[in-house]
C-alpha cells in the first residue's frame, strides 16, 4: 500500500440476495506533492457485477475525490452463493509502483429455487413399471437431494438409480424409478397411486413431493379346455394305433380270418419267441420232380408255425421352444467397442461434453449396466445403455477415433440392440454406427429405428469395402421424436471375423 495514495470505502462488508443492488463510496486523496493521475480497478467478482461512476480522476496535492461504486447480482444461479473477497485498487498513471488497495467482503445468500417432476405420470405393466424424475435447481446453490416413495397400503417397492441426486446450482438431472409390487401375480388388476419426495439435504424442509400412479395389469388368462380337448384326442389316437397293432391277424397273429397254416416272418423290429420248440421254415424253393409233396390233409397240429409276435415302439415328441435371441460372446470377435465405450468421447447435439457413467443427465448420457433386463424379457450381464438428450429429436455421439482398428479381408460388423424393460412410453429410438476411413469420409453402416415390441434388433454388414484400411467409429442414438423413456441398449457392437 503506498503512503502516497489514500482510499477508503464506505463499507467493509456487504450481504445481497441474487438480483439485488448495493451501492458504496470510494473516496480517493493525493497524499503526494504533485497533480497525479489514478486508474481504479475492482477484481474478484465478476466485472458485470461492478459499475464504476469513473474509472479515472486526477487528484491536486492533498485533494480527494469520491467515486461511486454500484454493486448488481444477477437473477440467475450465475450469483453463486458464497463469500467473496472484492478488491479495489487505486494506482498511479504516472508512477506504477505506486498502488494502494481496499477489501470488500460481499456474501451472497443462498436462494434455492428447486422442483421435480415426474414422467409419465401414469404407467402399467405386468411385473414393474419405470418412471423418469426430472429434477431442476435454478437456484444459485449445489444441493444434495436424496429421493424416495410410498404408497398408502405399503404394497410396492420402490428403486432410483441413482438413489441420492447431486444437482449442481442452475442444471437439471434425471433420475430412473423402478416400481415393483409386492404381491406377483394378483386377482386382478390393481392400481397404486404413490408419492415420491425429493429433499435436499442442506435445506430439508424445501423438500418437492410429485404423485405417479402404477397399475399392475393381470396377465391374460388363456381358456383351458382346448389345450385339454387337443390332449384327450392324442390319447384316442395313440389308443387307436395300439388296438390296430393288437388286433388279431393285423401283424401275422393266428386267429380268425389269418390261416394258422402260414408263417409270419418278421425282420423289424426284432421278433419274440413265443416260448414254443420251433422248427425249421419250410424251404420256399420249387421241390424237385422226384420229391413228394407233402399232403394236403396232414393235421394241423403236427405243424409248428414259427410266429413273431412284434413288439410295438411308443414315440414320445417333445415340443421344441423358440426362445428370444440373447448375446454370447464368441471365439471369432476382433474388435468389440463395448467394454470400450468408456474410452470413448461422449457429446450431444449441442456439442456439450457428456461424462460417461451419469446417467441422470437431463443432456443425454452413456452408461454400463450390469445384469441389465432388457425389453425381451432376458438378463444381460453387460449392456451399453445410452439416451440422447431429453427434447425432441434430441441426440448424443460416441465418438472412437481414438481406438482404430485394421479392417481384415473377411470381417463384418454385428449391433444387437433394443431397449431397456420398462421403457413403454418410447415412441422409438433411432441407432446409428458410421465407419470413418482414415483420411476418408464417414458413411453409415447401420441405421435402425428400435421401438418397444418385446424384441431386440440385430443386424450384420459386410465390411469387405474396407479391407486393408484404418477406421473408425462412431456411435449415434437419435430420439424418433419424442425422447420420452428413450433408453437404447446396446447388448452387442462388435466386429467378427
Amino acid at each position: 500500500m503506498s503512503a502516497l495514495i489514500r482510499a477508503a470505502l464506505s463499507a467493509e462488508s456487504v450481504k445481497l440476495n441474487p438480483g439485488e443492488t448495493a451501492e458504496l463510496t470510494l473516496v480517493v486523496q493525493n497524499h503526494s506533492e504533485i497533480v497525479n493521475r489514478y486508474k481504479i480497478t475492482v477484481a474478484g467478482i465478476d466485472p458485470a457485477w461492478v459499475s464504476l461512476s469513473r474509472g479515472e480522476l486526477s487528484l491536486f496535492p492533498q485533494d480527494e475525490d469520491a467515486v461511486r461504486l454500484l454493486l448488481t447480482l444477477p437473477e440467475s444461479s450465475a450469483a453463486r452463493a458464497g463469500v467473496y473477497e472484492v478488491s479495489i485498487q487505486v494506482a498511479s498513471a504516472e508512477n506504477a509502483v505506486e498502488r494502494t488497495t481496499v477489501q470488500l467482503q460481499l456474501e451472497i445468500a443462498a436462494a434455492v429455487v428447486f422442483e421435480a417432476a415426474i414422467r409419465p405420470q401414469v404407467q402399467s405393466g405386468l411385473t414393474e413399471g419405470v418412471f423418469t424424475l426430472q429434477l431442476s435447481n435454478q437456484g444459485n446453490d449445489d444441493l444434495t437431494v436424496q429421493l424416495s416413495a410410498s404408497d398408502p397400503e405399503e404394497g410396492c417397492l420402490y428403486t432410483f438409480q441413482p438413489p441420492q441426486v447431486r444437482l449442481p446450482a442452475g442444471q437439471e438431472r434425471l433420475a430412473q424409478l423402478t416400481v415393483r409390487p409386492k404381491v406377483a401375480h394378483p386377482p386382478d388388476t390393481k392400481t397404486f397411486a404413490f408419492t415420491v419426495t425429493a429433499r435436499p439435504a442442506e435445506m430439508p424442509k424445501l423438500a418437492r413431493q410429485v404423485q405417479g400412479q402404477w397399475q399392475q395389469l393381470v396377465p391374460e388368462r388363456r381358456r383351458i379346455w382346448p389345450i385339454l380337448l387337443a390332449a384327450l384326442l392324442g390319447l384316442v389316437a395313440v389308443a387307436a394305433v395300439l388296438i390296430m397293432l393288437l388286433k388279431p391277424g393285423f401283424l401275422g397273429f393266428p386267429g380268425q380270418g389269418a390261416p394258422t397254416s402260414e408263417v409270419a416272418v418278421l425282420t423289424s423290429p426284432t421278433a419274440v419267441p413265443t416260448g414254443k420248440p420251433t422248427t425249421p421254415a419250410p424251404s420256399t424253393a420249387a421241390p424237385p420232380p422226384s420229391a413228394t409233396p407233402p399232403p394236403s390233409h396232414t393235421p394241423l397240429a403236427t405243424r409248428t408255425p414259427t410266429i413273431g409276435i412284434v413288439a410295438p415302439t411308443l414315440l414320445i415328441v417333445h415340443p421344441i421352444l423358440t426362445l428370444p435371441p440373447v448375446y454370447r460372446p464368441t471365439a471369432n470377435v476382433a474388435y468389440n467397442l463395448l467394454p470400450l465405450a468408456e474410452d470413448a468421447r461422449w457429446i450431444n447435439d449441442q456439442n456439450s461434453e457428456l461424462t460417461f457413467g451419469v446417467e441422470d443427465n437431463a443432456a443425454g448420457f452413456a452408461s454400463y449396466r450390469n445384469d441389465a433386463t432388457l425389453e425381451d424379457g432376458e438378463r444381460y450381464s453387460q449392456v451399453l445403455v445410452t439416451h440422447p438428450r431429453w427434447v425432441d429429436n434430441g441426440a448424443i455421439q460416441g465418438d472412437f477415433s481414438t481406438l482404430p482398428y485394421i479392417v481384415g479381408t473377411h470381417d463384418e460388423f454385428y449391433v444387437l440392440v433394443g431397449l431397456i424393460s420398462g421403457a413403454g412410453s418410447s415412441d422409438g429410438v433411432r441407432f446409428r454406427v458410421l465407419i470413418q476411413p482414415q483420411g476418408g469420409r464417414s458413411e453409415t453402416i447401420v441405421n435402425i429405428v428400435e421401438t418397444y415390441d418385446g424384441r431386440l434388433t440385430s443386424t450384420r454388414v459386410s465390411l469387405e469395402e474396407w479391407a486393408g484400411q484404418t477406421v473408425t467409429f462412431l456411435l449415434q442414438v437419435l430420439a424418433n421424436g419424442n425422447s420420452t423413456q428413450d433408453w437404447a441398449t446396446w447388448a452387442a457392437i462388435r466386429v467378427e471375423r
